[in-house]
């Protein structure tokens, strides 16, 4: 329901500024604990998932992806957001170091696909 809120709500207005600060960190919030559960799918890939033996650790690889591009996206529409009259304000070794994540970890998991 907090997707909504801003997607409907006036541009810029309280209501949507207010429901999608809380929908940017629940989403933050989401990506920590898919972080939690991919790293333990990684570390006890046939425990966690008796389904795995043969594929010990891409669904593991998969959702820390995931993670890390829905930690990317949340943290690149806030600091857009606090950015929007200095865009070279973007261009901080975080938000690189973010992007440079995100295509790392869908290499890994492109390989260990394959």
């Amino acid at each position: 329901m907090l997707f909504w809120e801003p997607v409907v709500a006036r541009k810029g207005g309280q209501n949507h500024r207010k429901f999608g600060k809380v929908f940017s960190y629940l989403m933050l919030v989401t990506a920590s604990m898919a972080l939690f559960m991919g790293s333990t799918t990684l570390l006890r890939p046939v425990e966690t998932d008796p389904t795995q033996v043969g594929f010990e650790g891409i669904f593991g690889w998969m959702i820390m992806e995931l993670a890390i591009l829905t930690v990317q996206v949340v943290w690149h529409g806030l600091i857009t957001i606090r950015n929007t009259r200095r865009h070279l304000a973007n261009r901080h070794s975080p938000n690189v170091a973010s992007n440079v994540l995100v295509i790392l970890a869908a290499l890994v998991c492109a390989y260990r696909a394959g």
